[in-house]
């Protein structure tokens, strides 16, 4: 844990300190969510996206499973069909 400190300007903005921002890989755009605890303020970022979020907007249908046995079979094959396309030339 450590400690920063900003200060809220004029206008009411305020600067995220370099040191957090590196440390939680915080970016431009980023949200927070600010939460009252008692007599303590929590600043936590949101928007965070789990895998199987993102994993369902790269893939528009869910892709057939793999197991384990198809992928030690993957070599062999890759073998034999190369073997073959060889012997034909």
């Amino acid at each position: 844990m450590f400690t920063e400190r900003s200060k809220i300007l004029a206008n009411n903005m305020t600067t995220v300190p370099k040191a957090v921002r590196r440390k939680l890989g915080l970016g431009p755009g980023d949200l927070f969510e600010w939460c009252e605890l008692g007599q303590e303020l929590v600043v936590r970022p949101i928007g965070t996206f789990s895998s199987e979020d993102i994993h369902k907007a790269i893939f528009v249908e869910m892709p057939e499973p793999v197991y384990i046995a198809m992928l030690r079979q993957g070599p062999r094959l890759q073998m034999q069909n190369r073997r073959s396309v060889r012997l034909r030339k």
